[in-house]
């Protein structure tokens, strides 16, 4: 592929997105077991912050993947 500027490209936007969204979320799945397992063993404070953890890699998330969106102009121009 003759990639001038891989930044303006809307597939490494994309992916870049899903690899991070992935990679967070799979290590906050592993605990979640663990969490809902007794309500006593967890604490509520630790259970929010693993909660608004995952929220905010969802957020990091729909940004990154806009951002492709967005540079999607430039893909046209290429063509």
């Amino acid at each position: 592929m003759n990639a001038v500027n891989i930044m303006h490209h809307t597939l490494f936007w994309f992916s870049s997105s899903l690899l991070l969204y992935s990679a967070g979320t799979f290590f906050i799945v592993l605990f979640s077991e663990y969490w809902y397992q007794g309500m006593d063993k967890v604490p509520a404070a630790v259970f929010d912050q693993y909660w608004n953890s995952n929220q905010i890699l969802f957020i990091a998330f729909a940004v990154l993947s806009a951002i492709g969106l967005w540079h999607s102009k430039y893909d046209q121009r290429l063509a």
